[in-house]
């Protein structure tokens, strides 16, 4: 039986916020020095997202525990899924 995608609704969640900040924010460079709680938050929960991918598809992808046993989303899953799949590419 296939696991269930749950990444989809939490994205899903995370675009319906970020549509409805949109609307109240126009998003442009202009506007880098806007901060609200509301922002703060959408990036948080966004990075605690990607991290948490990253790890899943770094294992299910080949990706093993390193030497160490201390495993970072950034230098080790996704440089090994950059340099398999070539994503700074896409």
């Amino acid at each position: 039986m296939d696991k269930p995608n749950l990444y989809w609704n939490v994205y899903k969640n995370l675009e319906r916020e970020l549509f409805q900040l949109a609307e109240a924010i126009h998003i442009d460079d202009f506007q880098m020095n806007v901060y609200s709680m509301k922002i703060a938050d959408l990036l948080i929960r966004t990075s605690v997202e990607i991290e948490s991918l990253a790890k899943e598809l770094y294992f299910a992808n080949g990706g093993t525990d390193t030497a160490t046993g201390d495993l970072y989303f950034d230098t080790d899953c996704l440089k090994y899924l950059n340099d398999k799949w070539n994503l700074e590419k896409k």
